[in-house]
């Protein structure tokens, strides 16, 4: 029936990734949530992944990224991620672009 929205900006102060560390501390835990979703700020893919990680919660992350062909030829999107122990240099343009939340290095 719907999302429940809730709204963080600068202009109220409360959008600082403390606390909204704090906010979605308190949704998981008040709403019992199984899994997370993020796109966007690399602060807060890595503040989620963090939270994600120490509640041994699966996650997904959106990224966005300058993409020169689109199809992964010019390798002018890659971003690192830890694949089975290891780093491995993904295209977010053909390998992704939405990656396991764990496996995010950067943003």
């Amino acid at each position: 029936s719907g999302a429940d929205v809730y709204t963080v900006t600068e202009e109220d102060g409360n959008s600082d990734v403390e606390q909204v560390r704090g906010l979605v501390c308190r949704l998981i835990d008040a709403k019992k949530i199984d899994a997370v979703f993020t796109c966007g700020s690399k602060r807060l893919t890595a503040m989620l992944r963090e939270v994600a990680l120490e509640r041994g919660l699966p996650g997904q992350v959106a990224l966005e990224e300058n993409m020169g062909c689109g199809i992964g030829m010019c390798f002018c999107c890659v971003k690192p991620f830890m694949r089975n122990g290891q780093i491995a240099n993904l295209r977010v343009c053909c390998d992704g672009p939405v990656f396991p939340l764990e496996e995010v290095l950067e943003g």
